[in-house]
């Protein structure tokens, strides 16, 4: 049996989270054997026991991991001494292909924003020209939304005002479920956030716990309802909440009622983690795409109009390629339709749109050849990324023989979770895939600044499809892949600060 745990590199509450995933399966399961992505062969983590005292080691471990350069995945390894129950499961050259061009596409960050936005710029132009106000502020809002300017709930009340259709969405969102599950959960999610009242919860909680002990509910759901109610708040493993109070109502269910109702608010805070729980966010994300595309070509009556909307398609894969926000959706659309995303061609498909429009000048082809060596640079990238798909299940399942793992974790980025499904799925490998828990706003800064070496993008990228290296490895490989000095540096000053 294989576990494949689904990253987000560099997210801190995805990073605590396959921490203690990893300790849950380990008490539960038993697992023999780990596999890393952006780790080659064997491990070293001997070399993070800075002193005798444990205590002492695993506070430098912790400032390690806050400034990301120590994954959940090491921290949980360091914790419990497993360091030679792990493997990197990485072929140097093509791992190392991939941080090269990382850099090269994000050390052209700034000129590529740049890039984008003059074409964008170029967009609205003609969608002043073209389109009605009404649709030209849905490309607007959409953009916004793309360039992190604005929320996605806030992008979605936009929608809203003008979605015809879906006008009720946003009073009434399990009417659209069936079609749109992760946007109708988010909206009902924020509908329940505001009648949340935490003092209140707390007085219902403890009324309700003490009611459980008196019929006798099985102490053990008792102990892990309390738990997830605290003031810690989620637990990330065992069961999830939704799952939880199923078998809180299948022990009460021989009783001549449930005491639900009595517990209004207490309920209502059970509704918010479940929402919370079950919105997946790479699909919420393609829901959204799908959604607010349906909305704009539901408003465009002609051609051209339409046209500005293939064009708008273009600029935002190309924008997506150039922030390497790809997901593997965007990834295959991107293949079939790759020079008409090339920025040289975009910025033509704009000249032959306005063309003959009184004052306005063509927009220069040598000023987007900067540009399109940036998308080349995405597009390797990507191709690189595919190919190690094979190159982490092939090692992973190799080493799984050798050592003869009946159950083991594998560990990468979630742009290879679609690969990997389908490799497993032709060896007929039995496998479980899981996606770390993440609830709120994501920011991918510390994952840029780790993997750029503290030279931040100006620009916001996205979860990127690269594992950051592990420093968990050995020191010849880290040099290898220019990664020592960085992580020996900050490895120093943590353990020069400690107290």
């Amino acid at each position: 049996m294989l576990i494949h745990i689904q990253d987000a590199h560099g997210v801190s509450e995805a990073q605590k989270s396959i921490e203690s995933l990893l300790d849950y399966l380990q008490s539960h399961y038993g697992l023999n054997r780990i596999y890393l992505e952006g780790a080659v062969g064997g491990l070293d983590t001997e070399r993070f026991n800075f002193f005798d005292s444990p205590v002492q080691n695993e506070k430098i471990w912790q400032k390690l991991f806050s400034e990301s350069v120590l994954s959940g995945s090491e921290l949980y390894l360091l914790k419990h001494h497993r360091g030679s129950d792990a493997q990197g499961v990485e072929e140097e050259g093509p791992y190392a292909e991939n941080l090269r061009l990382f850099k090269a596409v994000m050390g052209e960050a700034r000129s590529s924003e740049s890039l984008t936005q003059t074409l964008y710029d170029r967009l609205d132009l003609a969608a002043t020209r073209i389109l009605s106000p009404a649709s030209r502020e849905m490309l607007k809002a959409w953009w916004h939304y793309e360039d992190k300017r604005e929320g996605l709930l806030d992008f979605l009340k936009a929608l809203l005002k003008n979605s015809g259709a879906y006008k009720t969405f946003e009073a009434n969102p399990w009417k659209y479920q069936a079609r749109w599950p992760n946007l109708s959960r988010l909206v009902a999610l924020k509908n329940l956030e505001n009648r949340l009242d935490p003092k209140k919860i707390n007085r219902e909680k403890e009324t309700f716990l003490n009611l459980l002990r008196t019929r006798k509910v099985n102490p053990s759901l008792i102990g892990e309802l309390e738990k997830r109610a605290g003031k810690e708040g989620r637990s990330q493993e065992g069961r999830s909440t939704r799952s939880l109070f199923e078998k809180i109502v299948e022990a009460l269910g021989n009783q001549k009622e449930t005491p639900f109702a009595a517990f209004p608010h207490f309920i209502r805070w059970g509704q918010y983690q479940i929402l919370s729980e079950e919105i997946r966010a790479v699909a919420l994300a393609e829901e959204t795409e799908q959604f607010v595309h349906e909305l704009a070509a539901g408003q465009l009556e002609n051609a051209e109009q339409k046209n500005i909307l293939k064009l708008f398609d273009r600029l935002l894969l190309l924008k997506k390629a150039l922030k390497l926000e790809l997901s593997r959706k965007d990834w295959k659309a991107l293949l079939n339709r790759k020079e008409k995303v090339r920025p040289v061609n975009i910025a033509g498909n704009f000249n032959q749109l306005l063309a003959g429009k009184p004052g306005i000048a063509p927009l220069n082809p040598e000023d987007f050849k900067k540009g399109d060596g940036a998308f080349g640079n995405a597009v390797e990238f990507y191709k690189t990324a595919v190919r190690r798909d094979s190159i982490l299940i092939n090692y992973t399942l190799e080493d799984m023989e050798k050592s003869r793992a009946a159950k083991a974790v594998l560990i990468t980025g979630g742009f290879h979770g679609e690969g990997i499904k389908e490799l497993l799925n032709q060896k007929g490998i039995a496998y479980i895939q899981i996606s770390p828990a993440m609830h709120g706003e994501i920011s991918s800064h510390a994952y840029v600044d780790r993997m750029m070496h503290g030279v931040v993008s100006p620009a916001e990228t996205g979860l990127s499809n690269v594992a950051i290296p592990a420093a968990v490895q050995k020191e010849t490989v880290l040099r290898r892949l220019g990664e020592w000095d960085y992580i020996a540096g900050r490895v120093e000053e943590a353990v020069q600060a400690a107290p």
